[in-house]
């Protein structure tokens, strides 16, 4: 499906595709953030929850606005963020756990609501994450948004669990997670083929 806004074409894509050919790949995209995007383009993944859509579409086209003006990229992240709180400020807070998945040693793996995350606690929250990383996850948790595709969610587990289990050794955030989304990448590529 795909429709125009003003200069810009929205696509919603087939977002575990992409994740796997690219992780990073989340909730959206335009070309300032995945250079595979096509200008004047947004990509909204297709999992996403209906409800949340128009806050995926309106912080995108928003953050390609600012980019046309020459701000940077921190500048845009945070802008893009503080629109998004405001937005989501108007949904009605419900809770965030949703079923407990599994014990794995003494992490407690849960299937959280995603668009409550991003509500109450922070914007930017896509598919997974641990205490090591945000301060509002316990650290004997780690959560997976229950939205996700269940492929996605398997990919998105591995990664949570190897990630902490590398920050636990003492490794700093961003070297696990990019030793983390390399084995990701690798273990979605051998699935697909």
């Amino acid at each position: 499906m795909e429709f125009n806004l003003g200069k810009f074409k929205v696509k919603i894509v087939d977002g575990k595709s992409l994740r796997d050919r690219n992780p990073d790949f989340t909730n959206y995209g335009h070309h300032q953030l995945f250079s595979e995007i096509p200008e004047n383009e947004v990509w909204i993944d297709s999992s996403s929850k209906p409800e949340e859509l128009s806050f995926f579409i309106l912080r995108a086209l928003y953050e390609c606005m600012l980019y046309d003006r020459g701000l940077a990229k921190d500048e845009v992240s945070s802008a893009g963020k503080a629109l998004d709180k405001n937005l989501r400020n108007k949904i009605p807070t419900e809770p965030i756990h949703v079923r407990k998945l599994l014990d794995f040693g003494d992490l407690h793996v849960w299937a959280v609501q995603g668009d409550q995350v991003r509500k109450q606690h922070d914007p930017n929250f896509i598919m997974g994450g641990h205490g090591y990383v945000y301060d509002y996850v316990p650290k004997d948790e780690v959560w997976i948004e229950d939205a996700l595709p269940p492929r996605d969610k398997t990919f998105t587990l591995l990664h949570e669990l190897y990630e902490i289990g590398l920050m636990r050794e003492g490794r700093p955030y961003n070297s696990a997670h990019e030793e983390t989304t390399y084995i990701e990448k690798k273990l979605r590529n051998l699935v697909s083929n």
